[in-house]
């Protein structure tokens, strides 16, 4: 009997999907992505296909998702921080790990540059086919060497070093610093 109550109450259906976390992502956007819909019996909601549309968003980094009973899905959000722009056919958001995850708005562009890179098809010595898939492999290691830089520069922010908005770091720069 309470099977058949739980199963068939309309009080037990998606009523509210709450985002906790996001910042820089609107919560239009991620209730879209989630594909979550009011209505949804709240057990036969599929947490796990929500989460994956949710990390679909570039600036989503991570996703969870849980049932709130009767009627919500609460959905955390971890972001992305950026901690560097990377000057490569336009300017890249990195990650901390030195990942880049998605290209820089020009109203938020308050990170040191890292430039130097040569992603010209002419001037290197392979031709790139998929410039996301070259970006990534080329700076897999950029997150080691910028360890002691972000690990520096504690509670300032984003600034490596600098406080001027608009600084920039070159590869010549970093590698000097590193050595």
């Amino acid at each position: 009997l309470a099977g058949h109550y739980v199963g068939n109450d309309v009080s037990v259906e998606v009523r509210e999907v709450r985002f906790v976390g996001n910042s820089r992502t609107s919560p239009e956007a991620l209730r879209h992505l989630s594909d979550l819909h009011t209505g949804t019996h709240l057990a036969m909601a599929d947490l796990g296909r929500a989460v994956a549309g949710v990390e679909r968003h570039p600036w989503v980094e991570h996703a969870e998702a849980r049932r709130i009973f009767p009627s919500t899905v609460e959905i955390r959000v971890v972001e992305h921080e950026p901690v560097l722009l990377l000057a490569l056919d336009g300017l890249w958001y990195l990650d901390a790990d030195g990942r880049p995850f998605k290209r820089a708005r020009t109203d938020d562009l308050d990170y040191p540059v890292l430039t130097g890179l040569d992603a010209d098809p002419e001037h290197a010595p392979a031709v790139v086919v998929d410039r996301a898939e070259w970006i990534e492999s080329n700076i897999a290691g950029l997150g080691v060497a910028l360890e002691p830089f972000i690990a520096a520069r504690g509670d300032r922010g984003a600034n490596l070093g600098g406080e001027a908005v608009g600084s920039r770091l070159t590869a010549a720069q970093l590698g000097g610093a590193m050595a």
